[in-house]
């Protein structure tokens, strides 16, 4: 899963942003699965168009002028998949491209957008694409991931 923003969007005051999201679906045993990640862009907070090309912080091509942060899962059970980004404070999601695997965006009822499909041995790769709606106020955030089990 990838997330990319604009540049311009990370702002210091407004703390680092993160991203949540859930991979939910059926394993091919029938099986009910469900993952969640978050992707975070607390250390690009303060970044600058100067010399960060190079850091690998700023896309280049048709992405020029963002951030792209990913997380990957792995050894994910065959099965089919939605992958959905969770609403996050001052960002609205504008597209969703995917990059890899046998994956189709589509929405629900209340237009909420989401990639889905089978994924397997070859995977998939998504990519969310956000911008900032709300630029008011200072905040900041925090999460944590709970690893519970054996």
């Amino acid at each position: 899963i990838n997330k990319r923003v604009p540049l311009g969007d990370l702002v210091a005051e407004h703390g680092g942003q993160s991203f949540v999201f859930e991979i939910s679906g059926t394993d091919s045993k029938g099986d009910t699965i469900v993952y969640h990640r978050v992707i975070s862009f607390a250390d690009v907070k303060n970044v600058s168009t100067a010399g960060d090309a190079e850091k690998g912080l700023i896309a280049s091509g048709e992405a020029a002028g963002s951030v792209t942060h990913s997380v990957t899962l792995t050894d994910i059970p065959t099965g089919n998949y939605t992958v959905k980004e969770i609403k996050a404070d001052r960002y609205e999601l504008k597209t969703i491209e995917i990059v890899s695997g046998d994956l189709i965006v589509a929405a629900d009822g209340s237009g909420e957008k989401y990639a889905s499909g089978l994924l397997d041995g070859n995977g998939g790769e998504v990519t969310f694409c956000n911008e900032k709606a709300d630029w008011t106020g200072f905040s900041d955030t925090s999460s944590v991931v709970n690893h519970i089990g054996g």
